[in-house]
């Protein structure tokens, strides 16, 4: 019995999610650019309806650029003709794609109703995710509604769900929108932790190293950042928390905010490893304009 409730709700929160999307104005959907991501979600989840046997994903990602990945993925989430549901889902990506957003939330939605145990339910999710991110850039009332469906998307683990990882990256976007700043990079961190991005892992990975640092920015003790980056660098390469630390000390000097540049670079001074000849002549330059006092913090031992 609780079982049936419980999908009776989700029913019923996802037909109330579409009837909102279809009473709302219709844009076109814009360019998907800049970072969105968002975190696992803290609540409990009920376990999503039981999938076929996965499918293995074997994806030619194509141009490195993430959005142009994701876009990819979407249109061929599994092998062709693998998998059922494969024409609804796909007329409506193309749906989609003319800009024809009522008739893509539709085809979505019916996809989700009818086909209870398709694969193709988190991708159809995922679709519904994507048009409300889209329409959040100019309604922010659509954030809400965008999480919530990419928390959906997130109940399907990795193995047949090609776009979890592409998932969780919009909720950390859309909670650096929401102005969520510890949510967004907790997130990322545990999304480089996993070490496993899907079909899209090297812009998956970029996209981390390019985020991580404002939003550390925001939120982050620059005391500390070297630590942080260290640790984000055991997952996407080694060589990532110097540099990231350095990132962080020019946006805090570009922004002005000198003490917290100086609290970085010290700390990336302090933490004794070798630094890249490059790395190592960037941060005497920045220490330099700084006009730190000490220079003897500021020994860099560089590589050979």
């Amino acid at each position: 019995m609780a079982m049936v409730a419980s999908k009776s709700l989700a029913r019923v929160a996802l037909w109330l999610l579409y009837v909102s999307a279809c009473a709302s104005e219709h844009r076109p959907v814009p360019d998907q650019d800049g970072l969105v991501v968002l975190e696992l979600t803290s609540r409990p989840t009920a376990a999503p309806t039981a999938l076929p046997t996965p499918v293995t994903v074997a994806v030619d990602a194509g141009p490195a650029d993430l959005e142009s990945c994701v876009q990819k993925v979407r249109r061929d989430p599994f092998p062709a003709g693998a998998i059922d549901a494969t024409g609804m889902y796909l007329a409506g990506i193309a749906a989609e794609e003319r800009n024809d957003t009522t008739g893509a939330r539709k085809l979505f939605f019916d996809l989700i109703q009818a086909a209870p145990t398709s694969p193709f339910r988190p991708p159809s999710y995922f679709a519904f995710g994507e048009l409300f991110r889209a329409e959040a850039r100019a309604d922010p009332s659509k954030l809400q509604f965008a999480r919530q469906v990419y928390d959906e998307v997130i109940k399907y683990p990795p193995d047949v769900n090609p776009l979890f990882e592409i998932a969780m990256l919009r909720k950390a976007e859309l909670a650096a929108m929401a102005g969520e700043a510890q949510d967004a990079l907790s997130i990322l961190l545990k999304l480089a932790q996993a070490k496993s991005f899907g079909p899209c892992s090297d812009a998956v990975g970029r996209t981390i190293e390019v985020a991580i640092v404002p939003i550390y920015a925001a939120v982050g003790d620059p005391g500390k950042a070297t630590m942080f980056f260290k640790r984000l660098g055991n997952a996407v390469g080694k060589d990532f928390g110097p540099v990231a630390a350095l990132r962080l000390a020019r946006l805090y000097t570009d922004r002005n905010q000198r003490k917290e540049a100086q609290q970085t670079l010290r700390g990336l001074a302090s933490d004794g490893e070798n630094l890249s000849p490059g790395a190592c002549a960037d941060a005497i330059a920045l220490a330099s304009e700084l006009g730190v006092s000490r220079p003897k913090d500021f020994e860099w031992r560089c590589k050979p």
